[in-house]
């Protein structure tokens, strides 16, 4: 009887955390460069029934056990703003956080300037105001930089972005706020440089991805709302099932009780 509490509540518990990942999902459709999350299960230990013929096994129900990340690519929507950019292909954008010096990874390239009067600078930050860094993980300083630049030559924002990769996206860890955290699993962060590519087309094969930053556009999200709504729909009756369960449990106990 007891293993029915436990049963209906870890189901109550898992169902809730299901609900809670999707609905999260729902409210990021519109959110630059966010990637869809799912809440992953593990069953608990089963246990056989003794005198079972054929042999029986009972569950002890289910617990929440990660958030799994979708990094599917999302689709580009165009702004033609001059600081939105998006990364075509597998590649992170690198920020630095100045208040605590951590670096952190994302998808979003929605970004803007900051102005430096007393250093007469130029900064290019995100919104949450963390730096963005280059391929050599330094922060992008535009005047600077413009002045560098040979008489004759155009200067290109986009090519002072760096782009990172790793070796497994999936074991990045998700810190909120559409931000990344490489962690051992990821591996760390690699700045990805086109002229070290080794690849001749004549020994065959297929070229390297080359991820590109595409200057004037966003990266939407890769949610599918209609799945979303499936598993907000599957979620919500899991729930209940489960909610049903813990009632008729603590009715049928209440019913031995009373024979006692």
């Amino acid at each position: 009887m007891i293993r029915g509490f436990f049963s209906g509540a870890s189901g109550l518990k898992s169902q809730q955390q299901k609900l809670n990942v999707v609905g999260n999902n729902i409210a990021n459709v519109s959110t630059v460069g966010y990637k869809t999350q799912e809440q992953q299960f593990s069953t608990l230990v089963y246990r056989n029934v003794n005198g079972a013929l054929p042999p029986i096994s009972t569950g002890h129900g289910v617990r929440p056990v990660d958030i799994a990340t979708d990094f599917s690519q999302g689709q580009p929507s165009r702004t033609d703003s001059e600081t939105d950019f998006y990364i075509n292909g597998d590649g992170f954008f690198a920020v630095e956080d100045e208040a605590t010096g951590n670096i952190y990874y994302t998808r979003n390239g929605n970004f803007q300037y900051q102005v430096l009067e007393d250093e007469e600078a130029k900064y290019l930050i995100t919104p949450m105001g963390f730096y963005v860094l280059d391929s050599e993980g330094e922060r992008i300083n535009i005047t600077e930089r413009m002045d560098e630049v040979d008489e004759g030559q155009l200067f290109s924002l986009k090519d002072q972005i760096g782009i990172y990769r790793f070796a497994n996206n999936y074991g990045l860890e998700h810190i909120g706020d559409n931000l990344f955290k490489d962690t051992e699993v990821s591996g760390e962060a690699e700045a990805f440089i086109a002229e070290d590519i080794d690849y001749d087309p004549e020994d065959g094969g297929e070229p390297p991805e080359v991820p590109k930053i595409i200057e004037g556009y966003l990266e939407n999200s890769n949610i599918n709302l209609a799945e979303e709504m499936v598993r907000l729909i599957e979620a919500s009756k899991a729930f209940q099932f489960n909610a049903r369960v813990v009632t008729v449990t603590d009715e049928l106990a209440q019913t031995m009780n009373q024979m006692r």
